[in-house]
């Protein structure tokens, strides 16, 4: 056994009865001093670790958690409580106003102008667009609508997702 390997193994258990540890304990007696001092170093460590539990130490330590459990004071929130019941009423407030009966201007477009003023305005961007779409399409993508195009429209269809201004004459279903 090497040096090194026996102060590893001699630090790690200095009470070590291996043959191999005894006989290099006694090969110098730097080896046997470094034994002894490792020894007692033991030894008050172990006397340090001895300490005499007190009998009561059990029933102080339940009676020291009890005693530090912290109550909360839970104050009532009264600011957030009328917040709340003031949005609460402006909700019900709004949702029994008839929002039909506002008076609007004569000039005031109704929504089904906007929309076609805006098909009107987009159809410079979608003349292009063409996927030459046959009618059999057309009805294909009408029928869970349970709707027919006859087939006589004026002008050409661009797209088969484009929707049509269908007039009740060129229509089966009008």
């Amino acid at each position: 056994m090497d040096e090194l390997e026996f102060r590893r193994r001699l630090l790690a258990d200095p009470q070590d009865k291996d043959p191999a540890v005894l006989e290099e304990k006694a090969a110098s007696s730097a080896n046997t001093k470094l034994a002894s001092e490792l020894e007692q170093l033991d030894a008050m460590i172990d006397q340090a670790l001895r300490v005499d539990v007190p009998d009561d130490l059990v029933d102080k330590i339940l009676f020291k958690q009890s005693s530090d459990v912290v109550r909360e004071n839970r104050k009532p929130k009264f600011h957030l409580a009328i917040a709340a019941s003031i949005a609460f009423v402006f909700g019900i407030l709004l949702g029994q106003f008839n929002w039909q009966s506002l008076p609007t201007s004569p000039n005031a477009a109704s929504l089904g102008q906007i929309a076609l003023a805006h098909y009107y305005n987009e159809s410079p961007f979608t003349d292009a667009a063409s996927e030459g779409a046959t009618l059999r399409q057309v009805n294909a993508k009408l029928a869970p609508l349970g709707v027919l195009f006859n087939g006589q429209m004026q002008g050409k269809l661009l797209t088969s997702t484009t929707v049509a201004l269908i007039t009740k004459r060129h229509c089966t279903w009008c």
